[in-house]
């Protein structure tokens, strides 16, 4: 049983001794088309980056996030409740109380679940209905500092958030309570 060793050496450039017979030209190379081929394959691709950039800044121009910011003495934690497509202005929030309780549910997928059955969202532009999601995904950062910030005495406040401005959500009905306490 004899082996052999076949050595096959290919040129790149198509030179002398492996080297270009003109640098100055990448175009005389023999794979010029690959190339210019990746070159328009990333043009593309940072056209169409653009686009997509510019096609969601348009959209998310009137449209708010809401957002639970829940936590105990001076430490708290901000889950992202719902995404609505209009301004916040356009929207009556309404509640006769607010939030029942919160429970967080899992270990591995945790999720908050928000029971507030009082609260009446309505679209004052599309007189639509809207409810806030019952169960909320979670990070477990957040569903551990809420396994221990529910134990204890916590606080809650929405807020709304348009862009990088954020304003505490006020329900018209609670702000009454409180004068009326006052």
């Amino acid at each position: 049983m004899s082996s052999t060793l076949i050595l096959i050496t290919t040129s790149y450039c198509g030179g002398e001794n492996g080297h270009t017979s003109h640098p100055a030209f990448p175009w005389r190379t023999r794979h010029w088309t690959l190339d210019i081929s990746v070159i328009i394959l990333l043009l593309i691709i940072v056209f169409v980056t653009i686009l997509k950039i510019c096609h969601c800044c348009a959209n998310r121009r009137y449209e708010f996030q809401l957002y639970a910011h829940i936590g105990y003495q001076t430490r708290s934690v901000q889950i992202h409740v719902k995404t609505f497509k209009l301004h916040p202005d356009h929207y009556k929030f309404r509640a006769s109380k607010y939030v029942d309780s919160f429970h967080v549910s899992g270990y591995i997928l945790p999720h908050l679940i928000i029971i507030w059955p009082t609260l009446r969202i309505s679209s004052v532009m599309t007189n639509e209905n809207h409810q806030l999601p019952t169960s909320v995904p979670l990070t477990w950062t957040q569903a551990n500092f809420l396994h221990k910030a529910l134990r204890k005495s916590y606080w809650c406040l929405f807020v709304t958030k348009v862009g990088d401005k954020q304003s505490i959500l006020s329900l018209p009905i609670r702000l009454m309570t409180i004068w009326l306490f006052l």
